[in-house]
């Protein structure tokens, strides 16, 4: 009975699925089915993952004359006394992810286990490409306030090259003052100073640049924590290896 018969054979007497087998050996789906057709084998790293996850030996599981005996058990079993389920477990994680792994949120925990270091590589792919829309907005945020500021100050410039006139009665061009205007009243009017009608652009954008900023800062933490996640499970797996 060859290896890749015996891990489908004792996947089933086991009950599990691939998806299953796959997320307690810490690899994809995809693995496991190569493995039972034969297509790839187990890394050597695997191999005592899965002798503890069937309750076998390793030597068994190598050794191609083995073979299930006639009431379903392996001619070669783990030792007489082998550990419980959750003993297994236990050993499997230990061996195959840090130890602060298991401390994570369920989702973040099946998400390392099932990528491994892959999974921090997209993390910080996905904070990129936030850094990046981030600073999209921001320059269209500024190219914007610059268009509405020059359009104000064509359109409503104030009084020094002023873009109002003042008429009297009779059509013709006055200055404020000859029409009762204080400073004050132009002010309270939004005609006051220099700056004609006074209306802030930069005000009127404020909580867009703020939201560029938080989608900047999401994407940096994002990309430095992906990074970060990555290179320490990649040398953290070639380590224990």
């Amino acid at each position: 009975m060859k290896l890749n018969e015996k891990i489908l054979h004792c996947r089933k007497r086991a009950g599990l699925s691939q998806e299953a087998l796959a997320e307690r050996i810490g690899v994809s789906r995809q693995a496991i089915s190569k493995w039972e057709t034969g297509e790839a084998s187990p890394e050597i790293s695997k191999l005592p993952l899965l002798a503890q996850t069937f309750a076998v030996t390793t030597d068994w599981l190598l050794d191609d004359t083995a073979a299930p005996a006639a009431d379903g058990t392996e001619a070669a079993p783990a030792q007489a006394g082998a550990e419980d389920h959750s003993s297994v477990d236990a050993a499997r994680r230990d061996a195959a992810w840090p130890a602060w792994v298991d401390q994570l949120p369920g989702a973040l925990g099946r998400l390392i286990r099932r990528y491994g270091w892959l999974l921090g590589v997209r993390i910080a792919i996905s904070g990129a490409l936030f850094t990046a829309l981030g600073f999209i907005a921001r320059l269209m945020s500024s190219a914007m306030n610059s268009t509405m500021s020059d359009m104000g100050s064509g359109m409503l410039g104030g009084f020094g090259g002023s873009g109002v006139t003042f008429y009297d009665a009779s059509g013709n061009a006055v200055s404020p003052g000859s029409l009762g205007l204080s400073s004050t009243d132009l002010t309270a009017l939004g005609l006051g100073g220099g700056s004609g009608f006074g209306f802030d652009v930069s005000a009127m954008t404020q909580p867009f640049d703020i939201l560029c900023g938080f989608i900047i800062t999401l994407g940096l933490v994002m990309l430095a924590g992906g990074a970060l996640l990555a290179w320490y499970l990649k040398k953290w797996g070639q380590e224990h290896a």
